[in-house]
């Protein structure tokens, strides 16, 4: 299957794409994301902040699990699991698109 399931998890192939709607900048090395529609924003810590930077274009998941565990030396289990929560949260703030149609 690819995409998300049920359970929310992704796989290597889901696309990930950055919600246009939202501002993203950076203050002091974190992410602030500002939605331009509600006036809402949300912080984001320096790792998210990279996240943030690797999904500026659109991006598969295998592909930016891979970046991270080079560029932190994280086993590929654990940054799987912690970037599919951080992935699934903004996808439910709708600052991501989660979707196997979607060109990376």
């Amino acid at each position: 299957m690819t995409g998300t399931d049920a359970e929310g998890s992704l796989d290597a192939d889901t696309r990930i794409v950055r919600n246009d709607r939202f501002v993203f900048g950076v203050i002091d090395g974190e992410a602030v994301i500002i939605d331009t529609d509600g006036g809402k924003y949300l912080n984001v810590n320096r790792t998210g902040t990279r996240i943030l930077d690797l999904i500026a274009e659109p991006v598969r998941f295998g592909d930016l699990c891979g970046a991270l565990t080079t560029r932190y030396a994280i086993d590929r289990e654990a940054c799987e699991r912690d970037v599919r929560s951080f992935l699934l949260d903004l996808s439910g703030r709708g600052i991501v698109a989660l979707d196997p149609q979607i060109e990376a």
